[in-house]
């Protein structure tokens, strides 16, 4: 029971501090650099495409990848200095051929809040990305917050000594569609 009590105030105070960082200026998630992308010309909509820099993402924001159909094993990798969505906020992946998959990865230091959505959507006839949500710093999705991927998706707060994972935190909606995965930390050969 104490457990059980410590955990909701863990939550909660976690939650109201990351939600407050998002309504404090930190509502979209910031510059963001395409660092992986085998399937062709991306494009952006809601936001400031120069080469591979990612950046002004506007409230309602769409990331299209290229039209290269995905093989197995390939990925997008796109990094962001922040990522975070506020209320009201959305950011869209969407597919731009078959097979496609997509790590978004917060590299900054302070874990994600999303109290916003964040989604993948198909496009050109094809299903969704997956999606992988990467950050070593944690990631909360607050009362309100959507993160959907009818694929796939994948939420991960691996820290980069991957024995000790921290906060992953959900008060919203997480829906993978197909599959959905969490992992927070790593004991010998298993993740939780």
């Amino acid at each position: 029971m104490f457990r059980q009590t410590l955990t909701r105030i863990l939550t909660t105070i976690s939650t109201a501090l990351l939600m407050g960082a998002a309504s404090c200026g930190l509502a979209m998630p910031g510059t963001g650099t395409v660092v992986t992308n085998p399937y062709g010309a991306v494009s952006v909509q809601g936001g400031t495409l120069n080469g591979n820099t990612i950046s002004n993402l506007q409230s309602n924001a769409v990331i299209r990848l290229g039209s290269t159909a995905g093989s197995v094993g390939s990925l997008a990798e796109i990094v962001f200095q922040g990522l975070n969505l506020a209320p009201g906020d959305t950011l869209a992946i969407r597919s731009g051929a078959p097979g496609q998959s997509v790590v978004l990865h917060n590299s900054d230091a302070t874990a994600s809040s999303i109290v916003g959505t964040l989604q993948t959507q198909g496009g050109n006839g094809a299903p969704a990305p997956t999606l992988l949500l990467l950050n070593p710093n944690g990631i909360v999705v607050g009362p309100g917050g959507n993160m959907s991927a009818p694929s796939v998706l994948a939420v991960v707060a691996l820290s980069d000594s991957w024995t000790v994972g921290q906060p992953l935190i959900n008060n919203g909606t997480v829906d993978g569609g197909t599959a959905l995965t969490h992992r927070r930390e790593r004991r010998g050969a298993i993740m939780y």
